[in-house]
């Protein structure tokens, strides 16, 4: 973040942050610890990947985009990675491809009050 403000970029530049589905889970029941634990373990949710619980379906979604997304807001609206093309063809003002695409634009979720439209 400090290089784009640095570089004087920021205002032209959305960053997003996106992780996987949970870590694997089950090295205990394999005898596979670090520490004690599982290398990853995912508490306080439970589950893993492949796995239907909390653990396994919820990841970080950071978006930084000043100016449009307000600095520490929150939003509830669950989303989808399959989104994220489609969002960011609707931000550049580019011209989707005829292919049809899985997934829907955030952009108007993100420049609203957090719902989607």
């Amino acid at each position: 973040m400090k290089s784009l403000d640095d570089g004087g970029v920021t205002n032209d530049t959305i960053v997003i942050f996106y992780s996987d589905n949970g870590g694997v889970g089950n090295f205990e029941r394999e005898g596979l610890t670090w520490g004690g634990r599982s290398p990853t373990d995912n508490y306080p949710l439970r589950g893993g990947k492949g796995m239907l619980y909390e653990g396994g379906i919820r990841v970080p979604l950071i978006v930084r985009w000043p100016g449009v997304i307000r600095p520490h807001s929150l939003c509830r609206q669950p989303v989808i990675s399959t989104n994220f093309f489609p969002t960011l063809i609707d931000v550049a003002g580019a011209q989707a491809p005829r292919t049809p695409l899985d997934g829907m634009s955030m952009a108007a979720l993100w420049r609203s009050s957090g719902r989607a439209p």
